[in-house]
C-alpha cells in the first residue's frame, strides 16, 4: 500500500518593494569587504610564517610548497579585493548622493530622518520616496541638482523598510 502525501504551498504573488533609510545608508559599510579583508591578513601571516620556517631549514620542502601556495591564494584574493574596492568606491558615492537628498528631504518637509526612505541605494529619476506614509516619484533634472516630486500611489502596497 502507498501513502502519498500531497503538500501544498501558498505562495504570493508579488515580492515586497524595498525602501532604504537615512539611518542605513550612512551605515551600510560592507561587512562582506571587511571579511575579505581579514582573509587576506590572516593567508599574509601565513605565507610570512611559511616564509620564514622555509628559510630557516632548507630541506623541508612543505613549507616552500606552503608559501608558493599562500603568494599565489594572495595575488588572486588581492585582485578580487580591488575589484570589489571600485565597486564599492561607486557605491559608497551613489549612497552619498542618497544621503544628501533623504537630509534634504527631511528638512524641507519637517520630518525626522527615519521618516523619509527611498526605494533605491543611489540616486537616480524616477525613484519613490516614502515621506510618512505618503509615496512620492523623484523628477530630477539632467544635472542632478534640484527635483520635483510628484504624489503617487503604489499598486502593490507590500514595502519592506530597511532601518
Amino acid at each position: 500500500m502507498v501513502i502519498a502525501i500531497i503538500v501544498i504551498i501558498y505562495v504570493e504573488t508579488g515580492e515586497f518593494m524595498d525602501f532604504y533609510t537615512l539611518t542605513y545608508l550612512q551605515e551600510q559599510n560592507n561587512v562582506a569587504q571587511f571579511v575579505q579583508y581579514g582573509i587576506v591578513v590572516i593567508i599574509f601571516l601565513v605565507l610570512i610564517v611559511a616564509t620564514i620556517l622555509y628559510i630557516k631549514d632548507k630541506f623541508q620542502t612543505k613549507y616552500r610548497d606552503l608559501s608558493i601556495i599562500m603568494a599565489l591564494i594572495l595575488l588572486f584574493m588581492a585582485g578580487i579585493n580591488f575589484t570589489e574596492y571600485q565597486n564599492g568606491r561607486n557605491t559608497s558615492v551613489q549612497a552619498a548622493e542618497a544621503t544628501t537628498f533623504l537630509k534634504s528631504i527631511s528638512e524641507e518637509y519637517h520630518v525626522k530622518k527615519d521618516q523619509v526612505a527611498i526605494n533605491a541605494r543611489g540616486l537616480s529619476d524616477g525613484i519613490i520616496v516614502k515621506i510618512n506614509k505618503k509615496f512620492y516619484k523623484v523628477n530630477l533634472s539632467s544635472d542632478q541638482t534640484n527635483y520635483v516630486l510628484v504624489r503617487t500611489h503604489l499598486i502593490n502596497q507590500k514595502v519592506k523598510i530597511h532601518r
